[in-house]
């Protein structure tokens, strides 16, 4: 078969420029349609697969997949075709980078930034969802930001499989999915389902916001049973300026039961939207580059209380640590002017300090003094009972948590950027 880089030309319409990238199915192209004169990405299915009866087919099938979605989140599909038996997708050419260069370019994102990725990607998923379409491989390399807007666009939805369809043409395959983006069910031989895109686009948010995905490891499988077993490490332990309200957002997402995530992309994305979070303007990227967010610079010589310099405010008013150390002090203020009370008192006149009973509280248990004997002739007085009250019990003041770490690579395993 003549190599079909040689022609350079497909169906006589797409030029073929610039190699833009290479992913498990297929080589990405730079391309120019001659007939409507526009540059555009071509999809060329790799040439050991293309001879492959169900590779071909699922690759045709992600043209079929994506051609039935119009949204302005997802990278939309112009034709298809095949040249000397190499079937061809002809895509929307995005010009910007993938959030997966992204993130080993500059690191952690801005809280905001990742939450308006985060519901621009949801609103791209709940589009295919509500056409009974599943991503099943949503990862940072399938999100590309347009330069300018910086508009979130989802792409390669190559795996995307019908509700309804029985044909099985994964299952030869094995498990298809990034593990480092995989959900339980999917590891554990379990259809994926809409709520499978949630965990993965839970397993997007947090690599955004900490640098690197919830698990890593060293070979795949080792990082697929980690989505199995382990718990996800704290979110807010390792970027406590990220709001409790988005937090619960992404640990919703990265439930390991499914009935426990939010049902669809849909919900998901309106959980972004009620944060507040999702709506602001894109983030300057050559900015938030030099802005010290947590892993992404040493920590040594910052105290627990810093805030990140950049990071929007977690909250308006002192901490918690902060107001139980005020009231501790106004505590240990008010029981040591009662004891000067008590002193004072405790040195007048046996029969002027009969008429006041000591009743406020004292740092320390004070003992009662015994009532004066009245003389014989007189009649009796009532006697006055000193009551000794309680010290200050202990109190539990929360820990302030001062380390931090470090960032790392995002890891993305078997992954390649189309």
């Amino acid at each position: 078969m003549k190599p079909v880089m040689d022609a350079r030309v497909l169906a006589d319409r797409y030029e073929l420029r610039d190699r833009m990238g290479s992913g498990g199915m297929g080589t990405v192209w730079r391309a120019h349609d001659r007939t409507l004169g526009r540059d555009v990405a071509v999809k060329l299915l790799h040439d050991g697969l293309a001879a492959d009866k169900t590779f071909a087919q699922r690759f045709r099938q992600e043209a079929l997949s994506a051609a039935k979605l119009t949204h302005p989140n997802v990278v939309a599909v112009f034709d298809a075709g095949e040249h000397d038996g190499v079937p061809f997708i002809v895509m929307e050419l995005v010009e910007g980078p993938s959030l997966h260069k992204i993130l080993t370019d500059h690191g952690a994102l801005p809280v905001a930034e990742a939450a308006r990725i985060g519901q621009a990607v949801c609103g791209a998923l709940a589009h295919a969802h509500n056409r009974g379409l599943i991503h099943r491989d949503m990862k940072p390399a399938n999100v590309l930001l347009e330069e300018g807007s910086r508009a979130p666009k989802v792409a390669d939805f190559g795996i995307a499989k019908g509700l309804e369809d029985s044909a099985g043409l994964t299952r030869t395959g094995g498990l298809i999915g990034t593990a480092a983006y995989l959900s339980p069910e999917q590891v554990s031989g379990h259809p994926a389902t809409p709520a499978s895109d949630v965990y993965a686009v839970g397993c997007m948010l947090y690599a955004s916001l900490v640098g690197e995905p919830p698990f890593g490891g060293t070979t795949p499988v080792a990082i697929a049973m980690r989505h199995l077993n382990d718990p996800v490490p704290p979110l807010r332990e390792r970027r406590p300026d990220v709001p409790e309200s988005f937090a619960a957002v992404v640990n919703r997402a990265l439930e390991k039961d499914p009935a426990r995530r939010f049902a669809n992309a849909e919900e998901m994305q309106r959980a972004i939207v009620n944060t507040g979070l999702g709506g602001g303007a894109p983030a300057d990227l050559g900015v938030a580059a030099t802005v010290p967010v947590l892993g992404t610079a040493p920590m040594a010589a910052r105290t627990g209380t810093e805030r990140i310099a950049g990071a929007p405010r977690p909250g308006h008013g002192p901490s918690r640590a902060a107001r139980v150390l005020a009231l501790v002090s106004a505590l240990l203020i008010a029981a040591a002017a009662a004891a000067l009370a008590a002193t004072y008192f405790q040195n007048r006149e046996p029969e002027s300090r009969a008429q006041l009973p000591t009743a406020a509280p004292t740092l320390e248990p004070s003992t009662p003094e015994p009532t004066p004997e009245p003389p014989p002739s007189a009649s009796p007085s009532p006697t006055v009972t000193e009551v000794a009250p309680g010290g200050i019990g202990d109190l539990d003041l929360p820990g302030i948590r001062g380390e931090r770490t470090p960032r790392q690579t995002p890891s993305e395993t078997d992954e390649d950027e189309d």
